[in-house]
């Protein structure tokens, strides 16, 4: 069984894929670590842009023919290789986040057998540099307000666009369990493993890992109607730990 996977959704994001800065920060990374990107249906030249970046090895390609959303597209694939990695992380395509943040974040996960998941928060200290335009700082804390008032366990930010799951049995029931939501298949997965684990009276280790920078990059591809559907999802969601015994 192979350390991690690291699963990167893309969804028309030939203007603004840096497949130099992808190449150059993969090739840097120790030989234990995969990664898989996911061309998720898009409509330009995304996938032969990625398909220049697979070398059959550790960079892999998968093309869904058709746009499932980033949540079903991450379950997916976690689901085709859940026998294969003892760890599957997700990061954005757009690097709103730096290397150096993902290589913080894996190796605290590293260094602590008993986390069960990872999560990077733009949370600010006196030495990070966040930069969020305002409108989608407040929109972000919104959510989390509402997050936090439906759902457990409560987090500062869920947002971000990193994370690292331990590949547990308790992982294994609990992705099996998801519905691969579009905007909230991560809260989603949190939620169940969380459930699951306080059924068995144990505790989910779950850091919440402070970022070094972020930079909020292009459009948010979250609409009005975007918010909306999260909405209704978290509700699904909160039925759904319900039924969860």
């Amino acid at each position: 069984m192979n350390n991690t996977l690291f699963i990167i959704p893309c969804f028309n994001e030939e203007k603004r894929f840096d497949i130099n800065r992808w190449s150059n920060f993969i090739e840097s990374t120790e030989n234990r670590i995969d990664f898989l990107f996911i061309d998720d249906g898009s409509t330009d030249r995304t996938k032969d842009i990625l398909a220049s970046l697979e070398n059959g090895k550790r960079i892999k390609l998968y093309s869904n023919i058709k746009n499932l959303g980033k949540g079903n597209s991450i379950r997916n694939a976690i689901l085709f290789s859940i026998n294969d990695y003892q760890n599957f992380g997700f990061i954005d395509a757009d690097w709103a986040t730096s290397e150096l943040d993902i290589v913080n974040i894996k190796s605290k996960f590293f260094s602590n057998s008993d986390i069960d998941v990872i999560i990077g928060s733009r949370i600010e200290t006196a030495s990070s540099r966040i930069n969020r335009k305002f409108y989608r700082h407040v929109i972000g804390r919104f959510f989390a307000f509402v997050v936090n008032l439906i759902l457990k366990p409560r987090m500062y930010d869920s947002q971000a666009g990193i994370k690292i799951f331990k590949n547990t049995d308790f992982f294994k029931k609990s992705i099996a369990l998801t519905k691969g939501y579009r905007w909230t298949f991560d809260l989603e997965l949190i939620s169940i493993l969380f459930k699951i684990k306080k059924n068995h009276n144990l505790p989910l280790l779950i850091i919440e890992f402070p970022l070094n920078s972020w930079t909020d990059v292009g459009k948010s591809k979250v609409s009005i109607i975007g918010g909306l559907i999260s909405f209704f999802e978290l509700i699904k969601i909160k039925i759904r730990l319900l039924k969860i015994v």
